[in-house]
């Protein structure tokens, strides 16, 4: 049985000859908020002090700081004894009858207290084809998360109709909502050349595809059409449109239809009935299908597809959005239920550069940027998205949602990352239980925190535990093969020998021309290795001489301990879940306590994209 399914299984007992424990059901473990009290918070830091030595030591110190004596005794026969194959299991909770009874509380309570990562079906269906042109420049990795985000966005946030990006980048996300959703979207960046970039890729984007952002409707009858193949060959004949494109029902606003046409994106489709995913081109078309055509830069409008209750208007006036009524590269069209008020662009994208902090400045200033965006006399509600927020940009986003003055804000949906990247206190203070200005956000959490440094053994979110929060996660642990062990244990364990003893060596030349140690050929072995390593420092040939050999001697004494290293890797990996959850229980407590709803929710397939949970709020 493979571990993923396991983790859906029991609470204990024996499945293929190893012994579970601490196995719940994925639904009963979803994060509520009525969970996080203040013992549950204490009872996690708890412990995490009680495992401090596992975390709170540099990657590169291991066998300077001998971290084999870290490990307690009774633990290292069953770790070192555990096949590669066990190794990764241990991490989703399995463990051996035989072992220690501590050994497999840490397990148990590793699993008990992880973040939650299962996706939940419905998200995973939601996912939105991206369109061959829009996915331009980006890696699997983004156009995973660009496609799932932005069907969680259709799919839940259906309220908002204005999208503010935050640490928008090249605008990827943006441009998606923007080009095949019909949402209006502002990012925000602070690199200049992104900002540059990004609003650059947008107007190439726009004009490669030929695509205006003002629409007519077109209810589609029984009689004209017999199936989703009938209609595109059509609408390809007169229109010169390439897409029909639709997978969920959404009310009044545009989706996109079955992943057959993942690669069309010039049209979409609203439907009250949708077609089975995977509707082919034989699939009967819904009696009550509205199609909305997006209209073609450089193309007339062909007349005899308008309905009847449907004609040009000139109500509009010269903007940088809107076209002059009689320009023959577009139109705009309305139908008599709108009553001749202007059609308000269905897109619109731009990035603006800001740079954000946690101040009231910052505050004002976004929130200017926002109203500006905005279109005046029009209703509006706004989600604030950000992808992958690194470091202290996370606090500034929550600060902004929970401070602004502006009453569109209404929803966020934030994934944060890099969290050893926020800015530390230059403050000495032990009694906070962290070294960063903007951890813990909470006051429960702050509370917490300052009562556990009192006692023994303390609890300190450093840099170390940011860093192992934000490492990947135990599916990626759990898909690593004997050949990922053995060459993390080469790169892990050479890098921290050759550490040990250099810094003891005493030459005083040991300074860097270039580097040529990471290579991956000069792992081979540990000979190779220390040649290659020397190559980088100036040496006397004497000096070169004495501390090859202090290399070769210390390896000769101390390679036995490079088979401890994947045991106590997958301690950290036991542990990885258990912090980033802290961060983020953390976070949802500071947005409880101004009064806003919040919750996780896991929307990316973690194997893929491991900051795969995001903080999902709202405004009441």
């Amino acid at each position: 049985m493979k571990p993923q399914s396991i983790l859906s299984g029991i609470l204990s007992g024996r499945i293929g000859g190893v012994y579970i424990v601490c196995m719940v059901v994925a639904s009963e473990v979803v994060a509520t908020m009525e969970r996080y009290n203040e013992k549950y918070v204490a009872d996690l830091v708890s412990f995490l002090a009680a495992h401090r030595w596992i975390y709170d030591v540099k990657i590169t110190n291991l066998f300077k700081e001998s971290f084999w004596n870290m490990i307690p005794a009774h633990w290292i026969k069953p770790l070192v004894q555990m096949t590669l194959q066990e190794l990764c299991c241990l991490p989703a909770g399995h463990v051996q009858p035989e072992w220690p009874d501590d050994l497999k509380f840490f397990v148990a309570r590793s699993v008990e207290y992880s973040l939650e990562r299962e996706v939940a079906s419905e998200i995973v269906k939601a996912t939105m084809p991206i369109d061959a042109s829009v996915a331009r420049g980006m890696n699997p990795k983004k156009q995973h998360e660009v496609s799932r985000l932005a069907g969680y966005l259709i799919q839940h946030c259906q309220q908002c109709d204005v999208i503010l990006d935050i640490g928008s980048g090249l605008g990827y996300l943006g441009q998606c909502l923007t080009q095949q959703c019909g949402l209006r979207v502002l990012g925000v960046e602070w690199d200049s050349y992104r900002v540059e970039q990004g609003n650059k890729r947008h107007v190439e984007l726009t004009n490669g595809r030929k695509m205006k952002s003002y629409s007519l409707h077109h209810t589609m009858e029984p009689s004209e059409f017999q199936s989703f193949g009938e209609m595109r060959s059509h609408l390809e004949c007169t229109t010169e449109t390439s897409t029909i494109v639709n997978a969920e029902k959404m009310a009044s606003k545009p989706s996109y239809i079955c992943d057959n046409y993942s690669n069309m994106s010039n049209m979409t489709c609203d439907c009250s009935i949708i077609p089975e995913k995977g509707a082919n081109k034989e699939t009967p078309v819904p009696s009550d299908c509205i199609v909305q055509l997006s209209l073609m830069d450089g193309l007339p409008l062909d007349q005899s597809l308008l309905p009847s209750d449907q004609k040009p208007c000139g109500c509009h006036t010269v903007g940088d959005d809107l076209p002059k009524h009689g320009d023959n590269n577009s139109a705009c069209l309305l139908d008599e239920t709108a009553a001749c008020k202007p059609l308000k662009p269905s897109t619109k994208f731009v990035i603006e550069h800001l740079s954000l902090n946690v101040t009231k400045e910052c505050v004002k200033r976004l929130d200017e940027l926002v109203h500006h965006f905005l279109i005046p006399g029009v209703k509006t509600k706004v989600c604030v998205v950000g992808l992958h927020c690194c470091g202290d940009l996370t606090p500034a986003v929550l600060n902004y949602f929970v401070n602004s003055s502006l009453c569109s804000i209404h929803r966020m949906v934030l994934f944060s990352c890099c969290y050893h990247k926020m800015s530390s206190s230059s403050a000495d203070d032990h009694m906070t239980g962290s070294e960063f200005d903007h951890f813990p956000l909470s006051s429960l959490v702050k509370a917490v925190l300052k009562a556990q440094s009192c006692n023994k053994p303390s609890f300190d979110f450093n840099v170390y535990a940011a860093r192992l929060a934000c490492q990947e996660t135990r599916a990626r642990w759990l898909s690593e093969t004997d050949k990922d062990h053995f060459t993390h244990m080469r790169h892990v364990g050479y890098r921290s020998m050759f550490e040990a003893v250099v810094s003891t060596a005493g030459c005083s030349l040991l300074q860097r021309k270039h580097k040529t140690g990471g290579r991956k050929k000069n792992f081979e072995c540990w000979e190779s290795y220390v040649d290659s390593c020397l190559q980088d420092y100036q040496l006397t040939g004497e000096e070169h001489s004495s501390l090859r050999s202090k290399l070769l001697e210390y390896h000769h004494y101390h390679h036995q301990y490079l088979s401890y290293i994947e045991p106590f890797t997958a301690l950290q990996a036991c542990l990885q879940g258990v912090f980033e959850h802290f961060v983020i229980i953390d976070r949802l407590l500071f947005l409880k306590e101004n009064d806003l709803v919040a919750k996780s929710v896991p929307i990316f397939d973690d194997h893929v994209s491991p900051r795969s949970v995001a903080i999902v709020s709202h405004k009441t």
